[in-house]
């Protein structure tokens, strides 16, 4: 029981080989807010100019130091043109977000939906943590501030994040993921792949207070800890799921979610990503059939249903086994004794989730992704007289479908 939870504080885990909605209690009521794209001053203009401005007493050393004013770097190496520009990037592509070899998936999903649903407020948090190390939402209130001390760092046992060394990932990236993780931190400072970089619910339910939106969770935060406490964590409810999906199919770029599941197939959550688009497709492209005939009943995880084991959207079913899934109703038999691979007649319909993973868009059956979520913060755009998401903001939300034609998340 302790071993799960120790394996969840390790979790998170950064890019390797093989990583590729009844509604609950409402988290807040946000007063309704004057669209940010009518009332925000500040935003990308004349952006470079506040860099240049601010640079010189910027917090960030280790970045200064590694890439601004040294004579042998090319001028758009400098952070002048490199803050920026990268800024501006991920305003208009907030896939361009990435962790890289860091435990930032937390704060790369909260990023993303900031940058989508509130790009300008996402460009002021930019701007302002790389300037002065803090910065406080104009709306909600919500500080984020890496300027506090950890004990460690008080310690002098520790860098803070300011001096650290930090890989290959973006200048901003960096500045913007370990500055909100470094902000709900106290003990030490998020400057190594560590536990300190990772992101528990009670973090994202805090930076989610910044989303202009309608925010319900599915899960119960205290029920959740305590379950994964004694090894009892469970995966939200089917029927809650299903819900969820077919909202946020409904409202066509309006509603998203923020997702913690088990992406590593440990047993306990582990990673979190942002479920942006659901798509309901009429005849499930098949592979050709695998095995077929043979008996799958191990191979399928002594399961029946969908199972990529006789090539992916095949199934492993038995003629006359009352239990299968519904998918076994479309199947062609052959012989009815065992569990054995078979093709499926067209004219089912599956509903195909579409995430923000890593640094791009992924696939992956609703019904497989609904088992291995254990925490989900839905957010609405539209509801109590907020002026919702653009027609540009909704766009980007649905071209996820396009972008993500092909790649089919494998670790579900």
């Amino acid at each position: 029981m302790f071993a799960k939870y120790v394996v969840f504080v390790l979790a998170c885990f950064s890019v390797t080989s093989e990583a590729r909605r009844l509604k609950g209690e409402a988290l807040h009521e946000m007063q309704m807010l004057p669209s940010i794209h009518q009332n925000l001053t500040f935003g990308l203009e004349g952006l470079e100019g506040r860099i240049r401005s601010c640079i010189s007493h910027s917090p960030w050393h280790f970045i200064r130091g590694h890439i601004y004013d040294e004579p042998e770097r090319d001028h758009d190496r400098t952070l002048v043109v490199t803050v920026p520009k990268e800024i501006r990037h991920r305003q208009d592509d907030p896939m361009l977000l990435h962790q890289k070899d860091q435990n930032f998936c937390g704060p790369v999903a909260f990023l993303h939906v900031l940058a989508l649903s509130s790009p300008e407020r996402f460009a002021d948090m930019a701007e302002k943590l790389f300037c002065r190390g803090y910065w406080q939402d104009p709306y909600s209130n919500s500080l984020v501030d890496a300027t506090k001390k950890k004990v460690k760092e008080r310690l002098g046992v520790q860098d803070s994040i300011f001096d650290a060394p930090f890989g290959d990932i973006a200048d901003i990236d960096w500045v913007l993921e370990a500055s909100l993780r470094d902000s709900v931190n106290v003990w030490n400072a998020p400057v190594e792949k560590s536990y300190a970089q990772l992101t528990f619910p009670d973090a994202m339910e805090k930076w989610v207070k910044m989303i202009d939106a309608k925010v319900t969770r599915l899960s119960n935060y205290k029920r959740f800890v305590s379950n994964l406490l004694i090894g009892r964590v469970a995966p939200v409810k089917k029927r809650d799921f299903v819900t969820l999906t077919t909202t946020i199919a409904e409202y066509d770029g309006q509603a998203m979610a923020i997702l913690l599941v088990d992406y590593m197939k440990m047993g306990v959550p582990n990673h979190w990503v942002v479920l942006q688009q659901v798509v309901f497709e009429p005849g499930y492209r098949q592979e050709p059939l695998e095995n077929g005939g043979y008996d799958c009943w191990e191979m399928c995880g002594e399961k029946g249903g969908f199972c990529d084991a006789c090539g992916r959207g095949n199934a492993c079913c038995r003629a006359d086994e009352k239990h299968d899934p519904p998918e076994c109703k479309r199947a062609h038999f052959g012989i009815a004794e065992y569990h054995q691979c078979v093709r499926l007649a067209e004219g089912g319909v599956d509903a195909i989730c579409v995430l923000k993973n890593w640094g791009g868009y992924e696939r992956v059956r609703c019904d497989d992704l609904a088992a291995k979520t254990y925490f989900v913060l839905e957010l609405e755009f539209t509801k109590q007289g907020r002026p919702g998401l653009t027609d540009k903001q909704a766009r980007l939300v649905r071209k996820a479908w396009r972008r993500s034609e092909g790649h089919w998340a494998d670790m579900f």
